[in-house]
C-alpha cells in the first residue's frame, strides 16, 4: 500500500486557481491524476468520502487532513501540521464542507497557530538578564 501522503491536493503557484490533484488511493497504489474532477461538485465529495486522508498544500499553506472516523456517522476530518516540533490541529468538519475555499480557511489557521507558537518561542527563549540587551549610548 503506498504512503497515503501521495494522494494530494496542490495549488499551483502563479496561476489563478489551479489545483493539481493526484490520488493514491486505487488498486494499482499508483498516484493517478484526478485533474479531470471538477472541484466542489458532488462528484468532489464523493472523491473525498473514499480517502482516509491527503495532503493539501495550498495558498495559505499545507497541512495533512484525516478523517476520523466515528461509529455513527460519516467522519470527521482535521488538519494537522507540525511545526517547531509541536503538532498543530485544526477541526475541518464532515466531507460535504471540504471545499477548496474551506480547505484553504484550514491552512490559513493553521498558518496562525505556527505564527502564534513562534511567538511563544522567541518569548520563551528571550534573554530576560539586564546585560543582555545592547544600547546606542
Amino acid at each position: 500500500m503506498p504512503p497515503r501522503l501521495w494522494t494530494r491536493i496542490e495549488y499551483v503557484k502563479a496561476t489563478e486557481d489551479r489545483y493539481l490533484l493526484f490520488d493514491a488511493n486505487n488498486e494499482e497504489g499508483k498516484a493517478r491524476s484526478m485533474d479531470h474532477l471538477e472541484r466542489d461538485t458532488p462528484e468532489w465529495f464523493a472523491w473525498l468520502s473514499t480517502l482516509p486522508s491527503f495532503h493539501f498544500a495550498g495558498k495559505q499553506g499545507s497541512y495533512t487532513a484525516r478523517k476520523d472516523q466515528k461509529k455513527r456517522g460519516a467522519g470527521y476530518w482535521y488538519a494537522y501540521r507540525k511545526h517547531r516540533n509541536k503538532l498543530l490541529i485544526s477541526y475541518l468538519g464532515t466531507t460535504d464542507q471540504l471545499t477548496l475555499a474551506h480547505l484553504e480557511e484550514g491552512a490559513g489557521v493553521l498558518e496562525q497557530k505556527a505564527l502564534h507558537n513562534s511567538q511563544d518561542h522567541e518569548l520563551c527563549n528571550a534573554d530576560p538578564s539586564p546585560g543582555s540587551q545592547k544600547h546606542d549610548d
